[in-house]
Formats: structure tokens, C-alpha cells, sequence
């Protein structure tokens, strides 16, 4: 028995179809087809914040970008990425000339400086074998205890996290409004702590 879309779902549908009529068969849908990936809806952020964050001339959202498209979550695997040919990674991230490869490890490299991956190199030489991706909001939260967040991109990701109910980690706040609200007997601290 297939499950019946949410409301919010179902709006979404038939906006699309007003205004785009017979469009449902013209886009993609990872119910109807192979070959998806889940990704936390706070991505396009952090690929803006890790090329904010990242040294000049070395920006690696686009390679982060191509790991989630390689990634999988289904079960004890999730977050491992084994890397056959280091080529083909870089190429994936648009590295297409002799130097390609070397230039997509420098950005592993950064994203790994950042906090929102880790590297397994091959023992006795410098090729990458395995990348573990790790949860961008806990890379964020790591990132923000180490030199703080931009505050326009703060102000932007605390919004995605309310419209997208992302409840797990929020960036500290100073008035602490997105949150568990300080309760009877619970000091602010308390309060700011579980944000």
C-alpha cells in the first residue's frame, strides 16, 4: 500500500501543475527512478559558507557537492565513500586537466581543514582511498566554537533550519529566540545550551 502525500505535498503538486500544466512526467523523482541521493537541506549553505571559509583561490564546494552525490545513507554504511579512481573524482568535481587530480585532493584537504570531511590515504603514497563525510550541521557547530560563523550567513541558515524543521543543531544566538525557550527555574545558560 503506497503512502498518500502530506498536505504541504500536495499543495506543492498542484502549484507546480497550475503553473507548469503537465509537468509531473518532466521532472525527476527519486520515487520513480534509481540512482538518488538524500541530502540534509542545509547543503547549498554550507557549500556558500565552506567557499566563504575556504583559503583564497582553493574553493571546494563543488567537490563537496560531488561527494554527497556519491555517498551512501542507507544503513551501517552511511557516511563512507570508497574512491576507486581518484580521476574520476576529479573530473566529478570539475578538475578535467593533467593537473585534476592533484588539485582535487588540495581541496579534500580544505574541506577536511574545515571539519566536513575525513581523509583515508593509501599507506606509502598520497592517493585517497576512503572519505567520510560528515554531518554539515555538527561541522557548522564545530566551526562556529572555533571562529565564528558570518552573521549574514547565520541569519540565512537559522531560517532554513525553521523552514525546514532541522532541529538539530542551531547556531548560538545572543537574544537564544530559535530553540528551547528557558523554562521556570531553568537558567538561560541552561536554555542556550540544548540550542
Amino acid at each position: 500500500m503506497s503512502k498518500q502525500p502530506n498536505v504541504a505535498a500536495q499543495r506543492r503538486a498542484s502549484l507546480r501543475n497550475k503553473i507548469w500544466p503537465k509537468s509531473k512526467d518532466e521532472v525527476w523523482s527519486r520515487k520513480q527512478r534509481d540512482g538518488y541521493a538524500t541530502v540534509p537541506r542545509t547543503l547549498d549553505l554550507a557549500c556558500v559558507l565552506i567557499s566563504d571559509l575556504a583559503p583564497k583561490g582553493c574553493n571546494p564546494s563543488m567537490v563537496y557537492l560531488a561527494l554527497w552525490c556519491r555517498v551512501f545513507d542507507e544503513g551501517i554504511d552511511a557516511g563512507l565513500i570508497e574512491v576507486r579512481d581518484e580521476k574520476d573524482f576529479a573530473v566529478a568535481s570539475g578538475f578535467t586537466a593533467d593537473r585534476g587530480v592533484r588539485t582535487w585532493r588540495e581541496r579534500l584537504r580544505a574541506l577536511e581543514t574545515l571539519g566536513f570531511i575525513r581523509i583515508e590515504r593509501h599507506w606509502g603514497d598520497d592517493a585517497i582511498t576512503h572519505i567520510l563525510i560528515l554531518d554539515p550541521d555538527m561541522a557548522v557547530k564545530n566551526l562556529e566554537k572555533r571562529r565564528g560563523l558570518p552573521d549574514s550567513w547565520r541569519r540565512a541558515y537559522e531560517r532554513r533550519c525553521e523552514e525546514t524543521k532541522a532541529t538539530r543543531w542551531r547556531p548560538r544566538r545572543e537574544s537564544h529566540a530559535i530553540g528551547m525557550q528557558a523554562r521556570p527555574g531553568m537558567s538561560a545558560a541552561i536554555a542556550a545550551s540544548t540550542n
